[in-house]
């Protein structure tokens, strides 16, 4: 159902920023281009300098031979723990980008 005129339906204009740069969460210094930081399950409790990085990729869910993801291994129980989840919600302003 669409909202009546006036209500919200009006066309919103969105900020336009360098595409350059990237802010990581909590900083407030600016890098001049995308830096990919991987964060392998191993290494959830070592932490990384998240305002160095601008995207956090997580490694380390293993497959089964059919392709489904193992929900029994280390990789898993890391995507799953609440390091992970602190990670998310402390570094990554609008949560995990999904595609």
């Amino acid at each position: 159902m669409a909202l009546p005129a006036g209500q919200g339906s009006s066309p919103i204009s969105p900020s336009v920023t360098d595409p350059r740069t990237a802010t990581p969460a909590g900083s407030a210094s600016l890098l001049r281009r995308e830096v990919f930081g991987f964060l392998p399950y191993w290494e959830l409790s070592s932490g990384l300098d998240y305002d160095a990085i601008s995207t956090i990729a997580y490694f380390g869910i293993d497959l089964n031979t059919d392709g489904s993801l193992d929900k029994a291994g280390n990789g898993w129980n890391g995507w799953v723990s609440d390091t992970l989840t602190s990670v998310i919600t402390l570094h990554i302003p609008m949560g995990p980008a999904s595609s």
